[in-house]
């Protein structure tokens, strides 16, 4: 492209940019003369080169060229995506365009109307202070750039309204200084320059926290010290006023600034919320599609995946990408909250047929209970289901019929649970006994004996506090009871490992090293 092309182009952003709203338009095709269609290119008049040239084939007839088409309005074609651009993506390339050669440059730093405009249509507050022009305004609002000198830090969420720069950490943490060494930078200065220099932290309102605040050098503060010193008393105590005065108005315009932020911020949120219901509505409507139910929805957790929770439009490319990944959380949601609804559903059952035992201290624990097969198959399906093979209409909370038939089975491994913990608890006291050199009771009679006692003593991690009351110290069967009961806990509806909980039956007597569950051993009462 020539630079004639470019001053162009740019002249005609410029005066879109100058426009009103009503005059939009500017740039709509307009039927070009058939005198100017007929107009030869510049490129088509210019001189070629001389040179020798290939002899035309005999019998060929020369026929003059036709001229080259111009294609209608290229200028105007060019534009036409630019006027539907957001006002902040239209600055960001105005921007661009200000670095990008010396004709663009002094072209649009030239005047500020184009800058202006543009900030007017964003409703940008005007600034009382008049120390940076409308283009400096739209910089320092939008390049995220670093300001500091060789710095090429980018996506700085931090602006300096008082010094009207975006530094980064390591910029700022530049003009740190400790206190003396500021005491003696300043004596060295003008005295009025400390009070003339802008403010060196960045804006903050009334009880609000800048983790800027400490010693440091204003930005500046030598070149204003040297144009003090050139000034009589009269120019100074006037330069210091207006100074104040400027100050001043800063701190009003950074308020103003802050306040109509926060505004956009607010009436961005809320459309991003409405555009997210939009977006959960539309995608709930192809899930009824594809079959899904009410309840199995609510079961699935769909609302709070990432996928859904988004402000952008859903459109078919962006549901055939998210399709797949969404249906996969879903149905392993769904499946997860299935098995433990049927969990909870079967608790009652537990706890039902735990009290009514002949032996509930020895009553196996919720979670050794759960773990039965004969128990595991009425909550837990055998395989993760294929999407295909899952009912997602509704499902079954409790069979009855399957509880009913695996009644018998269950019982059975009850009862042979308890046969080994009694036989654990009699093999232990022997040993407890025979270690002591005391008389072993009978096998019948060693668990009723006052002297059987045992011990249970958790052990704790790095920092936990071991209380009086975590130490068990109980004849059987009122231990395994004790230590069952800690482990079946039951809060709001979860399970929850108490700290101190362990299986009588999986307790070693002997603590051993990096486990948890502590030790339980033989403590007789003589």
């Amino acid at each position: 492209m020539s630079t004639g092309q470019r001053l162009t182009e740019v002249k005609a952003l410029k005066t879109y940019a100058e426009s009103d709203d009503e005059s939009d338009n500017l740039y709509e095709e307009q039927p070009e003369s058939d005198d100017e269609a007929d107009v030869p290119s510049k490129a088509s008049s210019s001189k070629k080169l001389a040179g020798r040239k290939r002899p035309a084939p005999s019998g060929c007839k020369s026929q003059p060229r036709k001229p080259a088409k111009r294609r209608k309005n290229q200028l105007q074609g060019k534009l036409e995506d630019f006027k539907i651009l957001p006002v902040e993506l239209k600055l960001e390339i105005l921007m661009l365009m200000s670095r990008t050669n010396r004709e663009y440059r002094e072209l649009l730093l030239s005047t500020d109307s184009v800058w202006k405009q543009s900030r007017l249509r964003l409703g940008m507050p005007d600034l009382k202070a008049q120390d940076i022009t409308e283009r400096q305004y739209i910089v320092l609002m939008f390049d995220k750039n670093c300001h500091g000198h060789k710095c090429d830090r980018t996506n700085l969420q931090r602006m300096n309204w008082g010094n009207c720069a975006r530094l980064c950490t390591s910029c700022r943490s530049a003009t740190r200084t400790t206190p003396l060494k500021l005491i003696k930078l300043l004596a060295a200065l003008h005295p009025a320059a400390e009070e003339c220099a802008k403010v060196t932290e960045p804006f903050t309102l009334p009880g609000s926290y800048s983790s800027d605040e400490g010693s440091r050098i204003p930005r500046g503060i030598k070149k204003l010290s040297d144009k003090l010193e050139q000034m009589n008393q009269q120019d100074v105590d006037d330069f210091v006023a207006k100074r104040l005065a400027l100050k001043a108005d800063i701190a009003e315009d950074a308020k103003n600034i802050y306040d109509w932020l926060d505004e956009e911020s607010d009436a961005k949120d809320g459309n991003d919320a409405e555009n997210q219901k939009e977006r959960a509505r539309q995608i709930k409507e192809r899930l009824f599609a594809l079959g899904w139910a009410e309840e199995s929805l609510s079961m699935s957790f769909w609302d709070y995946n990432s996928r859904v929770q988004q402000p952008r439009k859903l459109t078919e490319t962006i549901w055939r990408r998210i399709e797949g990944p969404l249906l996969q959380d879903m149905y392993r949601n769904l499946f997860d909250e299935r098995t433990r609804r049927r969990r909870l559903a079967l608790y009652p059952r537990y706890l039902e047929m735990r009290g009514s035992h002949c032996k509930p201290d020895l009553f196996p624990s919720w979670k050794t209970f759960f773990s039965y097969p004969f128990v595991e198959a009425l909550w837990k399906e055998t395989v993760y289901p294929l999407p295909e093979s899952v009912d997602l209409t509704g499902y079954t909370v409790f069979d009855t019929e399957k509880w009913s038939a695996a009644l018998p089975s269950i019982e059975a491994a009850v009862l042979q649970y308890q046969e080994e913990v009694e036989a654990l608890a009699i093999a232990r006291l022997t040993a407890g006994y025979e270690a002591l050199g005391l008389p072993v009771p009978p096998p019948t009679e060693i668990l009723d004996d006052p002297r059987s006692i045992f011990r249970y003593k958790p052990e704790y991690r790095n920092g936990d506090i071991l209380r009086s009351d975590d130490v068990l110290v109980l004849p059987f069967p009122a231990i395994h009871a004790k230590m069952r009961d800690r482990q079946d806990r039951l809060v709001s509806n979860l399970i929850f490992r108490h700290p101190c909980a362990a299986e009588f039956l999986l307790v070693p007597e002997v603590k051993v090293v990096g486990a948890y569950v502590g030790s339980l051993q033989v403590e007789l009462k003589l």
